[in-house]
């Protein structure tokens, strides 16, 4: 019986697939066993990390309370760790003041850890520049102020913040104008923490809007600038935030409201009673908001009278400035729940007070 046999050209085709199948195994062999090496290089890495911290934390306080020296209290520590100590030292650096706080800094400079913030500053990874920013501001570093503005333009959001906020911290006013111009470019849903971060600038940032900036043009300057003024609570501003409730612009308006109702100035009630009246209800809310943070007790017709307003918050907002007011808020607010002739707007938001306040 005849074997039949294949032709050469398909002998060879299997030839080729059978060789190909194998690198491709090998192939996936070799990826498994690199993906192993490389994670449980990771966790050789990890595992030495959290050696070094546990030890360096036990020998933190020693340092800093004891007045060890550095080399009694933290041994010596290899050139491979120093990235490691860099990390955890940047841990501490929102939680010492005083005299510890210059302590954490003689010992980053001790070590030479700021040796090579330069280069760190420019690295590629984003993670490293925004580390390093915030060490320029922990450490004192003020000769690298100038690198560290230059990531305000960064293409990643939390390095250009990092940079901001050591600008802030450190009070640069030469880099004040950039700092305010980067904020002014972020999202609305950021601006609370904008805010804070400005807020660092104190009053002399305020100062410096008002001598820069036209009274006629750039709301949103404008605005920023009734917002800083009710956080620094910055009583110089009360005139400029009463020209400011006569410029077009609704948030610049209420803006403004907020912070008279901030610095609690009883004199700038005139100016507020007239936004009781105003078309656009963030006014009014503001206007009831600024009453209640003021105590004024002359706004208890206006704000009854807007307990009927057809906005919810406009109504919820001159309740809780009666509920602010004390005894005479409340009584109001107990009259116009038991009055059944009331607008029913009126006494449902009085009722809804009145449960809220209940001990």
């Amino acid at each position: 019986m005849r074997i039949p046999t294949l032709p050469i050209e398909h002998s060879a085709l299997l030839k080729m697939l059978l060789w190909a199948t194998l690198a491709v195994g090998a192939l996936v062999v070799a990826l498994i066993l690199t993906s192993a090496l490389i994670q449980a290089w990771s966790d050789r890495i990890n595992r030495r990390r959290i050696a070094c911290f546990k030890a360096w934390e036990e020998a933190l306080p020693e340092y800093l309370y004891q007045m060890k020296p550095l080399e009694e209290a933290f041994g010596t520590i290899s050139a491979r760790d120093l990235a490691f100590f860099r990390a955890f030292l940047l841990r501490y650096r929102s939680t010492l003041g005083g005299e510890d706080r210059r302590r954490l800094r003689a010992l980053y400079h001790g070590l030479g850890l700021d040796a090579g913030l330069p280069l760190r500053l420019r690295h590629s990874k984003a993670v490293v520049r925004a580390q390093a920013a915030l060490e320029v501001e922990t450490y004192d570093c003020r000769d690298l102020l100038g690198p560290v503005a230059g990531l305000l333009e960064d293409g990643k959001p939390f390095v250009a913040f990092s940079a901001a906020r050591t600008l802030a911290r450190l009070q640069s006013s030469a880099h004040m104008p950039g700092v305010f111009a980067w904020a002014l470019r972020q999202e609305d849903y950021q601006q609370d923490r904008i805010l804070e971060l400005l807020e660092d600038f104190g009053p002399e940032l305020l100062r410096w809007i008002e001598s820069t900036t036209p009274a006629e043009n750039d709301a949103a300057i404008w605005r920023f600038y009734a917002l800083l003024a009710a956080g620094l609570r910055d009583d110089m501003a009360l005139p400029t935030l009463i020209r400011l409730l006569g410029r077009p612009g609704i948030e610049v308006q209420a803006a403004a409201l907020r912070a008279l109702g901030a610095l609690g100035d009883l004199s700038v009630w005139e100016h507020i009673r007239p936004f009781f009246a105003a078309e656009a209800p963030p006014l009014r809310l503001h206007a009831a908001r600024a009453a209640g943070n003021l105590g004024q007790l002359l706004a208890m017709d206006e704000l009854v009278a807007i307990l009927e307003d057809p906005v919810y918050e406009v109504r919820r907002e001159a309740g809780i400035a009666l509920t602010s007011l004390g005894n005479p808020g409340l009584e109001v607010l107990r009259w116009v729940a038991a009055d059944l002739n009331a607008d029913r707007f009126a006494r449902d938001m009085a009722m809804e007070r009145l449960e809220w306040g209940r001990p």
